[in-house]
């Protein structure tokens, strides 16, 4: 339909002046609650739906007598949010310190929902599980996912790959190569399409060399992705090292290098010290960047920042292949969205693949990658060996009425697709479950 000019401006005109975007409240697609709002917003009315008290706590999903079991996740952080309409917006997100509460209690409690991005620059982003149960509000108000809201083509499903973390020694040095790839094998058989374990052994090569049995083990074409973590392994290469591993891993096939280098915190340098050149995140973006020209391996970074300058930056200085922000810890869904619009903007053969979760939280990341069009993978972290994820979900299934809803098969995980982060919450079951305090 081709729209004359000046109806256009003018209906850009009334949207932007609404902060509705480009909906239209003559739009038999709108939920009619918010049809209704937004003509109210229009006629100059303050917002109906109000946000009436929010809530935190913890729910621990076990029964009397019943005994926990490997690689189950049984806890959960739950971040409630009422309304006076009597939606209620949830989200099980990251541990969030209990004294943020108040302030949070402060910013959105008598506040209108929709305006999140005031939210997020008010510093909400620090708890962004307080962002993820806003949008399932939002959601729930619409009557559509979040995915949507944002923009994303209908997407059903996303592959996953499995973060394995074998007990014992966190540098995985005491773990055999062969019983590696033999664990390796058997997720594989269970029709899961890719993994990734740390490289964080005393001597760095020897991961090369676990590389090569798993190889065998799996075949060619099996991505299997390795983890250094710069700032949490028990040392950080050097660049020499670090290019000797790469070429290493670049032979034998590995599919990424997740941040070879040490990981900064650019948001409080680049408010102490000012320009980038200044800050201590910029040898970790030079050297990331050099070592991309070296090799032909992807080089994978970003998991622990949360600032999307330094976003910008990664993707102006060529620092990696793939942005991995975290849906929590890198501030929320919208600031994956902001972060997904500069990946596209920049037009380079850059990706985002957000760092994972798993359990209910996958929620709000699931929502990322169904709007995020680079987005090819899902990460599911601290996957047992010798346990599948449908049984790491198992009891939090409890808590929902949709049970279906993380469905995995062939090695994709279904998207949410029910109003808001799609989680249809049992609340009498949250009752049962949550630990009281003492």
């Amino acid at each position: 339909m081709n729209i004359p000019r000046r109806k256009f401006l003018k209906s850009c005109a009334a949207t932007a002046a609404g902060g509705i975007g480009w909906l239209s409240a003559n739009s038999e697609a709108l939920a009619a609650p918010f049809a209704d709002e937004l003509q109210r917003r229009r006629s100059g009315k303050r917002a109906d739906l109000i946000i009436t008290d929010v809530d935190q706590f913890e729910v621990e999903v076990i029964e009397k007598g019943e005994e926990r079991k490997r690689g189950e996740i049984r806890d959960f952080d739950v971040y409630k949010i009422s309304t006076n309409s009597g939606i209620t917006g949830y989200s099980f997100g990251r541990s969030h310190p209990r004294e943020d509460l108040p302030r949070v209690r402060e910013m959105l409690v008598g506040n209108d929902p929709f305006v999140i991005d005031r939210y997020v620059t008010q510093g909400l982003c620090q708890v962004a599980s307080w962002e993820h149960a806003l949008w399932d509000v939002v959601g729930k108000a619409l009557g559509l996912p979040v995915f949507r809201l944002l923009g994303g083509a209908h997407r059903e499903k996303v592959r996953v790959y499995l973060t394995i973390v074998w007990p014992g020694k966190s540098d995985q040095s005491d773990v055999p190569f062969d019983r590696q790839a033999a664990d390796i094998k058997q997720f594989q058989e269970h029709g899961f399409r890719g993994v990734k374990i740390r490289c964080w052994r005393p001597n760095s090569m020897d991961d090369v060399e676990a590389l090569k049995v798993i190889r065998s083990a799996v075949g060619e074409n099996f991505p299997i992705m390795f983890d250094r973590t710069g700032q949490r392994a028990p040392w950080v290469w050097s660049y020499d090292e670090a290019l000797k591993v790469a070429r290493g891993f670049e032979e034998h096939g590995a599919y990424w290098l997740e941040e070879p280098f040490e990981r900064e915190n650019y948001t409080s340098s680049f408010r102490a010290v000012g320009p980038l050149e200044q800050s201590p995140s910029y040898r970790s973006i030079v050297r990331s960047s050099k070592l991309r020209k070296e090799v032909g391996l992807r080089i994978t970074g970003g998991e622990g920042d949360n600032d999307t300058r330094l976003f910008a930056q990664y993707l102006a200085h060529d620092a990696f292949d793939i942005l991995q922000p975290d849906g929590i810890l890198g501030g929320g869904i919208l600031v994956c969205k902001q972060i997904a619009d500069m990946v596209r903007a920049f037009d380079k053969p850059v990706r985002m693949i957000p760092h994972g979760i798993h359990g209910l939280p996958l929620a709000g990341f699931l929502q990322v990658a169904a709007f995020s069009p680079t987005t090819d993978w899902q990460e599911l972290v601290m996957t047992t060996p010798g346990v599948l994820p449908q049984q790491t979900l198992g009891p939090g299934m409890r808590l929902l009425r949709n049970k279906e809803v993380f469905q995995i098969e062939d090695g994709y995980m279904a998207i949410p697709q029910g109003p808001g982060l799609g989680l249809d919450i049992d609340g009498d079951a949250l009752e049962l479950y949550r630990k009281r305090d003492a």
